[in-house]
């Protein structure tokens, strides 16, 4: 399924449609990943410490935004997604989001996408998906993430400068 719709996307013209399909592409590749992971994520953790571990410890930087998986996925702006994903038109990619066993827990308005337990896949793609639709065409995520002096250091077999 990845490998037809990222050929729709480089096959269209239309923006609207590239970016639905790279989206959709995007959300199935990490759907993948975290299946063959699920096992091991969800051993990690001891039961009694995985919320806390969730609340406490999983912050991370998106392009120059700090977001912590216990919060909902912030829009970037006034509003929840780009205009080319605002409203979904791919039926296959509303299915997978909306459909019984649709992926976007909220729905499409980003409450109740904060995860409570990062071991639980439900949670982990219902905040994944939302995360990857408000920020799919944030162009900070494009630029490398790392400085020249940075790359100097990892190629010379150190640990970057902050911020990495």
């Amino acid at each position: 399924m990845p490998r037809s719709v990222a050929f729709a996307a480089f096959c269209s013209s239309d923006s609207k449609v590239r970016h639905e399909c790279n989206y959709f592409a995007n959300c199935l590749a990490v759907l993948h990943e975290h299946i063959k992971l699920q096992p091991y994520i969800a051993h990690s953790l001891p039961f009694l410490i995985r919320k806390c571990v969730t609340t406490r410890l999983m912050t991370y930087n998106v392009g120059e935004s700090v977001l912590a998986v216990h919060q909902d996925v912030p829009p970037l702006g006034a509003v929840a997604f780009p205009t080319t994903l605002e409203k979904i038109e791919n039926m296959k990619l509303r299915e997978f989001l909306d459909g019984p066993l649709g992926w976007d827990i909220s729905r499409g308005k980003l409450v109740n996408t904060a995860a409570k337990d990062w071991t639980k896949i439900r949670e982990r793609m219902g905040y994944i998906v939302n995360l990857f639709r408000t920020r799919h065409l944030q162009p900070d995520l494009m630029a490398a993430p790392y400085s020249d002096l940075q790359m100097e250091h990892v190629s010379a077999g150190q640990l970057p400068q902050r911020p990495w």
